[in-house]
């Protein structure tokens, strides 16, 4: 796809976190056995036998409160151990403005661990950017300006898949309804861009807590959409395996004390647990309660402890907790050893204490009087300060205390240092916070060191960046409604004109090139800002070109080019010759595009234009049929990324620009890959966009039609929508019809599909000739299933567009195919057998070429050529592993009866003896699945499919699987 921006987007990436999680901390009482759980135990272990053989396989544990999902992954984690590398982290509950990515130190440390001297060379040339994590491995002040963006991320993804390379690694995440929005986006990142690798994801999350329209919702929704996730819920306990664990921690019990325990605690684990540890006092009726009844038997000043830990937003060290409690070393010993005896606190680690369970901190803190809790939190927010915390924690406490000046200046500050960490989405929690204590502050601007204005401009880009598009407009409308024009400075406002611009394009939304034209206009005659102008215009050429206004591009782009020109402004020389490159290669001036794109390269002084060139360079070759060329620019720009510590990220678009060129060479293995761990990554909805694209096309090419029809229908609706402004997704949409119309077998539908590209009134794009080369199948396909009459109409409708197509972009390789799949002449469709079988004609088109001359073949009754002409069609789609193809052949060799005729085949296929498994093998191919529909159907691996089809040829003495196909039929 093309790209109209003239820079890359910095994509999220965490900041500094870290911490434990109390489910896991020592029990007053803990069973020596899980019971009730062997099913789901059973499931996990299905997971990373799975995951152990490439597929993605990783599980969303969820459940109530108390309900033992960290218990099962305890229990998971100790099975598992001797032949996997586990690796925990856990979320943290920060309130409402979280410091981001609380699990990954203790990820990050552990993989670090487990690879040794090999830690380095695994990280990749990002790997100081886990100086941003780990703050121990900076030998000095972290440069935080010097690391890029997607360094972070990236090094990360190569530490897991360098690990898991070595044996299968589990990363179990706890709590993940705590997590914050940066943890979520690099989550999200981390399961696409290792799918397919022996890296088993475990989460935990209490389902119920997670709110509707939160960010850990939206998360899960699209993990789950996305088939990244599996998703167990852990049920409540049963009458029999209440007896189970209520033995296990206690003995024999009656069933009388049972069934008051089971109405009490109603199956969930730790509800039991709870009322164990207090049997002899009186029972409350809620958890509250429960929990409650255990503090408040606690002497006063284990309860001041206890009270004093509940305001810390983690686990709390002992100085602190000594400095906040105020007592002395052998009473503070003494009141915490009576908390710890009591199972509600716990040692986290060698210096801090934490709550053994969330909810215990939650009805605590909860118990408190609204001035206690406020004087507490004033309490730790000054010790912090004292102490040089962190601006993230003074903030939630500053804000609890109620004292909102203290609470801006520290939100501000923790956004700043978010965003400096690349942790765009936990930015945007901190600028959210400041924006909303703002005018609860006299003389915000002062306290904060921002003005209002500039403070919604930089969270707007945060917002941008983070991936939350409709709240990024949202901030730059406002800041453009509070500004006055008439005193605020024309380039300020310029820019945030171009801000909200590029939002509604990121949101695929129309609107941009009136505002990219109004910022033009008001720094129009202001001094001093050619840079600014200049830039305007290449970001309005961009949005002419998106919008298929070809001719007013190229004048834009012009105009743009001799404005930067005139300063010396390489960037936007840069990008607007390859705008105006591309925009010439869709009007059908090719070699003037072509020389365009060399200017372009000859400015592209700096990385950003590189990439940029590469981006629509490749697009361009794509489009013209230079598929081999196109990959290896998109490849190179990939390299390139890889350099810069970017791969996954920045590096994410040149690889979707190599998906599309794949296709069309066959390499749909290659394409798979690239998918898998590349093209789902999209925050902003035009990068989506063109990822499900092409992810349907490869859906229909593995006959996973239904999957890929669903899909279009989830994505229809904003598909439309950004067509509406982007012509080029306008075609890709409607391609994907035609494609998914062909594998379903509906021929007369891909006819419909057809020829409303073809009366199309709007601007024609290069994309259209690819599309009619793709009507020849369309229209033998019409022909095959008995509509001559529309395929003859469909013929000449396509004939005709074809001949209107400028001279430049009638790739004459592709005229001679098309030629002779419209007229199904046997002499034309002979010559253009080797034509198709070139990388400058799509793949598909070798057997398309073949069964359509088989099919002339039998017509003129040559039945014997017919069927060697079939044989290599059905090898081609074999080798290709095109589903419908398969298929397409298979059904043609059948109707038509081409079975050889001869005694050879048939007499081996009669007296071959077969296994059980290996004729249920049989059953399939004739059934025309590919192996890795085999496997998922016999519930075995791909590879051991592929061994039993080898033997199924073997034993029938044929050659191939439409070969075996037609010996399964003569069997039967």
């Amino acid at each position: 796809m093309l790209s109209a921006e003239s820079g890359a987007v910095p994509a999220d990436e965490p900041d500094v976190g870290g911490g434990w999680h109390d489910e896991d901390m020592p029990l007053a009482t803990t069973s020596a056995a899980m019971v009730g759980r062997d099913a789901e135990l059973a499931f996990l272990d299905d997971a990373l036998r799975r995951a152990g053989e490439g597929e993605p396989a990783s599980v969303l544990v969820g459940g109530e409160a108390g309900i033992g999902k960290s218990r099962l992954t305890t229990e998971f984690r100790r099975r598992v151990a001797d032949e996997a590398t586990v690796l925990t982290g856990w979320c943290l509950d920060y309130g409402s403005t979280p410091a981001p990515f609380g699990p990954l130190p203790a990820i990050l440390r552990g993989v670090l661990d487990e690879l040794g001297d090999r830690a380095d060379e695994a990280a990749g040339p990002g790997r100081d950017a886990l100086q941003l994590l780990l703050p121990e491995r900076a030998v000095g002040p972290v440069d935080r300006a010097a690391i890029r963006p997607e360094g972070l991320r990236e090094t990360i993804a190569n530490l897991l898949e360098v690990a898991a390379a070595i044996r299968p690694v589990v990363v179990v995440i706890e709590d993940l309804h705590w997590a914050d929005a940066a943890t979520l986006s690099m989550l999200s990142f981390l399961l696409r861009a290792l799918a397919g690798r022996p890296v088993l994801f475990l989460l935990t999350c209490r389902i119920d807590e997670v709110r509707r329209g939160g960010e850990v919702r939206s998360f899960l929704a699209e993990a789950e959409r996305a088939r990244l996730l599996e998703r167990i819920s852990l049920g409540r306990l049963d009458p029999v395996d209440v007896r189970d664990l209520v033995q296990g921690l206690r003995g024999p019990v009656d069933d009388a004390g049972l069934a008051r325990l089971m109405e009490r605690s109603e199956g969930v684990p730790f509800f039991i647990e709870e009322l164990l540890c207090n049997v002899q006092g009186p029972m409350p009726d809620t958890l509250r309660d429960v929990l409650l009844s255990r503090f408040d038997a606690l002497g006063d000043d284990a309860k001041r402890v206890v009270r004093v830990a509940s305001g810390s937003d983690g686990a709390i060290a002992h100085e602190l907790l000594a400095t906040l409690a105020g007592f002395g070393d052998e009473r503070l010993d003494e009141a915490v050893r009576e908390a710890m005896g009591a199972g509600i606190i716990a040692v986290a680690d060698g210096e801090s204490y934490g709550f053994r369970h969330a909810l215990l901190r939650e009805a605590v803190h909860d118990d408190l009087l609204p001035g206690e809790r406020a004087r507490l939190h004033w309490a730790y927010a000054d010790a912090l300060t004292a102490a040089g915390g962190a601006p993230s924690t003074l903030a939630f406490h500053w804000h609890r205390a109620h004292d909102y000046p203290r609470a801006l200046a520290a939100a501000v500050s923790a956004m700043r240092e978010a965003k400096n960490s690349y942790a765009f989405s936990t930015a945007a929690r901190f600028g959210e916070l400041a924006l909303e204590l703002w005018d609860q502050v006299p003389d915000a601007a002062e306290v904060a060191g921002i003005e209002r204005i500039p403070l919604l401009a930089q969270l707007g880009s945060i917002l941008r960046n983070g991936g939350d598009g409709e709240r990024a407009l949202a901030v730059v409308t406002l800041a453009l409604d509070e500004i006055d024009p008439a005193v605020i400075h024309p380039s300020v406002h310029a820019r945030l004109l171009r801000d909200k611009a590029m939002y509604l394009q990121n949101l695929g939304r129309s609107g941009s090139v009136d505002l990219f034209l109004e910022a033009l206009a008001v720094i129009e005659s202001q001094p001093g800002q050619e840079r600014l102008r200049a830039a305007l215009l290449g970001y309005l050429a961009g949005r002419y070109l998106i919008g298929a206004r070809l001719e007013e591009a190229v004048a834009t782009a012009d105009e743009a080019y001799r404005m930067a020109e005139e300063i010396g402004f390489d960037n936007v020389m840069s990008v607007a010759a390859n705008l105006r490159g591309c925009s010439r290669i869709h009007l059908g001036e090719v070699e003037a595009g072509l020389a365009d794109f060399r200017l372009s390269w000859e400015h592209a002084a700096d990385h950003d234009a590189q990439l940029r060139y590469r981006v629509n360079y490749a697009d361009s070759l794509n489009m013209l049929g230079r598929f081999r060329e196109a990959v290896e620019v998109a490849e190179a720009g990939v390299t390139h990324s890889r350099t810069l510590g970017v791969e996954r990220s920045t590096g994410a678009i040149l690889s979707h620009n190599m998906v599309e060129p794949l296709l069309e060479l066959g390499e749909i293995e290659r394409v798979e890959a690239i998918s898998a761990r590349e093209l789902t990554v999209r925050t902003l909805q035009v990068f989506r966009m063109y990822s499900t694209m092409s992810r349907i096309r490869a859906l229909v090419w593995r006959g996973k039609t239904d999957e890929a029809v669903r899909v279009l229908r989830e994505w229809r609706a904003i598909a439309e929508g950004v067509a509406a402004v982007e012509r080029q997704v306008w075609y890709s949409l409607h391609e994907v019809e035609i494609h998914i119309a062909l594998g379903l077998g509906d021929s007369v539908r891909a006819g419909a599909a057809l020829r409303t590209v073809i009366e199309d009134p709007g601007q024609r794009l290069a994309l259209l000739g690819r599309i009619l080369l793709e009507g020849g199948r369309v229209v033998a396909d019409l022909r095959a299933d008995g509509h001559g009459a529309l395929a003859a109409s469909t013929a000449e409708l396509v004939r005709a567009r074809w001949a209107s197509l400028p001279v430049e972009l009638q790739h004459p390789h592709w005229a001679a195919v098309l030629a002779a799949l419209l007229d199904a002449d046997a002499d034309r469709l002979a010559a253009a057998i080797p034509i198709a079988d070139g990388e400058d004609v799509p793949a598909v088109f070798r057997a398309v070429v073949r069964l359509e001359r088989a099919r002339v073949l039998v017509a003129e009754g040559d039945r014997a050529a017919a069927f060697d002409m079939a044989a290599e069609a059905a090898a081609s789609a074999e080798s290709l592993g095109h589903d419908r193809l398969r298929r397409r052949t298979a059904e043609f060799i059948e109707a038509a009866g081409l079975n050889r005729g001869g005694a050879r085949g048939t007499h081996a296929a009669e007296s071959a003896e077969l296994t059980v498994r290996e004729q249920q093998v049989l059953d399939l191919i004739s059934e025309g699945l590919s192996n890795r529909q085999i496997g998922e159907r016999l519930f075995i691996s791909g590879k051991t499919a592929s061994v039993h089809v080898s033997a199924i040829l073997r034993k029938l003495g044929v050659s191939t699987r439409t070969e075996a196909a037609v010996a399964q039929r003569a069997r039967v």
